[in-house]
């Protein structure tokens, strides 16, 4: 019971993780991204339908990121080019999306339970051997998202503290002033990064 626990909390946390991570660099470019949870949605949302419709769970990787890139640059366009407010953008994309998931599966799934189909294929599972089977039990039978998950928190970390770019990066959310000092332009870094 305990084990299937762990890995649930594991599973669950991965893209949450990864979310995370684009928030945390977002938020060091001087941009608090509300839009999130809606990022999160529309990716799922995107992945669920294209693992149904193709049967593969790659596809459905693929189409959450295609989704996710999508949304966070019509985010970054209205709050770092038309200036608008974060809050107000983030608030309304999320309400934009949680709707648009409903009436989409209602129009792409009359009368099926999509989201219960054998059709969905998940990422298949890595079976790492890490020689102690108290280590296999904890570590090992995940999709490679977790790996990915945990691997890009460390790789986040050195870039944003331990690189110039990050150090730009940082520079474009507190003290923009000694960026463009220093030749370099904090509103197009911080477009790159809002999303």
């Amino acid at each position: 019971m305990l084990q299937s626990l762990y890995r649930s909390m594991v599973i669950m946390a991965a893209p949450l993780i990864l979310a995370s991570l684009g928030g945390l660099i977002t938020y060091h470019a001087g941009i608090i991204n509300v839009a999130m949870e809606g990022l999160i949605l529309a990716g799922a949302f995107a992945a669920v339908t294209f693992s149904y419709m193709y049967s593969s769970g790659f596809t459905g990787v693929v189409a959450a990121i295609i989704v996710g890139i999508l949304f966070s640059l019509l985010y970054s366009l209205f709050v770092t080019t038309l200036k608008s407010d974060n809050f107000a953008i983030g608030f309304a994309m999320n309400i934009f999306i949680e709707s648009a998931t409903v009436y989409l599966t209602r129009v792409l799934f009359v009368g099926e339970n999509a989201f219960n189909s054998p059709k969905i294929q998940a990422i298949p599972a890595l079976n790492i051997n890490f020689g102690a089977n108290i280590l296999n039990v904890l570590l090992s039978k995940y999709s490679i998202l977790v790996y990915i998950a945990v691997v890009l928190s460390f790789a986040v970390s050195y870039m944003i503290f331990k690189t110039p770019y990050g150090l730009w990066l940082r520079a474009a959310g507190s003290y923009p002033e000694a960026l463009s000092t220093a030749g370099k332009k904090s509103d197009s870094r911080s477009m790159g990064q809002a999303y």
